[in-house]
């Protein structure tokens, strides 16, 4: 109180304490009365309120008559005193920082924390309530802390963004939206949210090796990005539309069906199986030296544009029901392998890329037939396809005979690089490129506007048979060409 006060006739009559129930509201049938045993009253100029037993979790009201507190002059209070306050159990040890709101709030609202200080770095948050579960909001800032507990929900949006050092636990929702992200620290030692995850627009940053990130709640994940180092254990994920999408842990996602419009990269010496994946259309894929792809229910990867499958060294892709592919291309380097499953179909829209690119690698694609590339397009204004092979690359088309109908195409043997034709006998508005022997046994004929043979320095073509070239521009460039 702000002056001494006259506590000769003070009793325990002038203090009303109610516990308000499960609801945490005044009403509503379960409330109970806490009754004041006594008063401390040794200091005039404060009340200490005794009670029979430590007051169990819940929220509480006190309420204090002013006319049963007056000063030294005999002036009662002007109105009367009412107190909503929590009661909450032991905090988890090493907290130093918790939530001191009763509801829900603000994370960067210093009013709220228990130390009047927004938490910082070296903090251990504990965020709890004795009966609603608070949301706490994370907005146009960026925390760092370094653990949390939280018995309730966290929203990082507006660009907001929360480091975790330590451990983490949420036993509600987390949602993370509008270019915001959650960022577990190489150093922590594990994240787990117990209630629905919602990502939207947010992103994922789990960098802790050999720790495992559980997200039982999370289902679906629009325009963002998770990145993995830790392992991601997340049994009801179903769909990742449009983001991007890092693994360089472990994923245990069995019910993921869709991963579309994604950037897909995955790590060296990862490996990874997506039993019920069926649907990656429009996501480009890298899979890194080692690194092992299981799909073994995905048939299609068709494409609106362009998008390419990389493997580098010894990556595997392991799809083996996978044949039908549209505006998609293959792409091998490092020493990779890639062998186009017999039976498979390349369909091309109005659309340009490589369908076959290998550097220091190797493509097998002899079992591709003439009708196995489709024409999707009318006019193909825009539509190019080009096979090309760089150096210590080998790519084999030998089962090519007739290259006709797309507007544009192109093969290029780059300089120690081995292109295979040795069936192919026409084709339609066709350029070469050679910086390496390029040997054609079969051509006969070739035409079509733009077609064009580039022999660089030191390269050759060869084309004993061929006797029918229309609008064929040849350009050596040092280079031979022999019929």
């Amino acid at each position: 109180f702000s002056e001494a006060l006259d506590t000769s006739a003070l009793s325990t009559d002038a203090f009303a304490l109610i516990n308000l129930g499960a609801d945490g509201a005044v009403g509503g049938g379960d409330d109970m009365t806490v009754p004041v045993s006594g008063i401390d009253k040794s200091d005039t100029q404060r009340l200490l309120l005794l009670l029979a037993a430590p007051l169990p979790e819940g929220t509480y009201q006190l309420e204090v008559s002013p006319m049963a507190i007056t000063d030294l002059s005999g002036n009662p209070m002007a109105s009367p005193y009412i107190k909503t306050f929590a009661a909450i159990g032991a905090p988890p040890s090493g907290t130093s920082n918790y939530w001191s709101r009763l509801g829900n709030g603000d994370w960067a609202d210093a009013r709220n924390w228990s130390t009047g200080q927004v938490p910082v770095a070296s903090d251990n948050v504990w965020i709890h309530l004795p009966v609603a579960a608070p949301t706490v909001t994370i907005s146009s800032v960026s925390p760092s802390i370094n653990s949390m507990f939280v018995d309730g929900n966290l929203v990082v949006h507006n660009s907001g963004e929360l480091i975790v050092y330590g451990e983490g636990h949420i036993s509600g929702d987390l949602e993370i939206s509008g270019n915001s992200s959650l960022v577990l620290d190489n150093r922590a030692t594990g994240l787990s949210v117990t209630g629905m995850v919602t990502l939207n627009g947010g992103g994922l940053y789990l960098n802790a090796a050999g720790r495992t990130v559980s997200l039982p709640g999370l289902t679906t994940a629009v325009d963002a990005t998770i990145q993995l180092v830790s392992s991601l254990d997340a049994p009801n994920f179903t769909s990742f539309l449009r983001g991007s999408f890092t693994v360089y842990g472990g994923v245990n996602a069995p019910n993921l069906t869709t991963m579309s419009g994604l950037r897909y990269q995955q790590g060296t010496g990862t490996n990874v199986s997506y039993p019920a994946l069926k649907d990656c259309s429009d996501t480009s894929f890298q899979l890194l030296d080692g690194s092992v792809f299981h799909a073994p229910l995905w048939q299609e990867y068709r494409n609106i544009d362009y998008r390419q499958i990389a493997l580098s060294g010894t990556a595997v892709l392991d799809a083996p029901l996978l044949k039908a592919f549209g505006n998609a291309g293959f792409s091998v380097s490092a020493g990779a392998h890639f062998t186009l499953p017999a039976g498979a179909t390349i369909s091309w829209g109005d659309v340009g890329g490589d369908v076959f690119a290998v550097s220091s690698g190797s493509i097998d694609a002899s079992g591709l037939k003439d009708a196995d590339i489709i024409q999707t397009c009318g006019a193909c204004t825009n539509a190019s396809l080009n096979f090309n092979v760089y150096t210590n690359g080998v790519l084999d088309i030998s089962g090519l005979t007739v290259f006709d109908g797309l507007a544009r195409k192109s093969f290029q043997s780059g300089s120690g690089g081995e292109l295979r034709l040795p069936n192919l006998v026409h084709m339609t508005s066709t350029s070469i490129y050679a910086s390496a022997p390029l040997s054609l046994p079969a051509l006969s004929g070739i035409d079509g506007v733009g077609s064009r043979f580039q022999v660089d320095a030191g390269a050759s073509i060869s084309a004993p048979l061929l006797v029918a070239a229309q609008n064929l521009t040849l350009d050596l460039s040092e280079g031979s060409f022999s019929l």
